[in-house]
């Protein structure tokens, strides 16, 4: 069995940026496990555990999706958490499409390829879409105040743009440094952009 996600990687002077924040909001000595900076993605439908025999099934739906739209041009902008209310469990950054057909595309590949995956058999995922990249998650309340006075004015700072050209199919498995992923396919957004 294999833990599966499909996602968007973030290029390297996106990641350097956001690595620069999470330097930043370590200084509240706050209860976090900070993601690798190699670790930076977005998730676009999370699959859980899979067995082989699922994989030609989840490499097309890859590439039907993909060849729908065209690139994404996207924007990581602002930090937040989850939950919004309460104490913060993940921290993350939010993406955003860098005009609203951007935007609208990113949402269109998310609702096709967690249709898709529900048509497969794979669980529905509930609750709204909300893009991101996970920065950290938070083990214990302790210097959680602290962390949110430095996420602060951090909440509508931009992290740069970048057009994401293709999806990826990830494995996910506990290594020895940490979590790993690994891709098992890639496929390239090859439609039009019909704006």
């Amino acid at each position: 069995m294999a833990r599966l996600f499909i996602a968007l990687e973030i290029p390297e002077r996106v990641r350097n940026r956001l690595e620069e924040e999470v330097k930043r909001l370590s200084l509240s000595r706050a209860d976090v496990a900070w993601t690798r900076g190699a670790n930076y993605h977005i998730t676009l439908r999370f699959i859980g555990e899979t067995n082989d025999r699922a994989l030609p099934e989840l490499v097309a739906l890859l590439k039907d999706a993909t060849k729908q739209s065209p690139a994404l041009d996207l924007e990581p902008c602002g930090l937040g958490h989850f939950p919004e209310d309460g104490d913060p469990h993940v921290v993350w950054a939010g993406i955003r499409g860098a005009d609203e057909v951007a935007h609208a595309h990113l949402h269109e590949v998310r609702r096709f390829l967690n249709d898709g995956a529900r048509a497969a058999g794979f669980r529905a995922e509930k609750g709204k879409f909300v893009p991101h990249i996970t920065l950290g998650r938070v083990r214990s309340p302790e210097g959680t105040a602290q962390l949110l006075d430095r996420m602060g004015p951090a909440r509508i700072r931009p992290f740069g743009r970048f057009l994401a050209r293709e999806a990826v199919l990830f494995e996910s498995r506990e290594g020895e440094f940490g979590t790993e992923y690994t891709p098992l396919a890639r496929s390239t957004f090859s439609g039009r952009n019909r704006a």
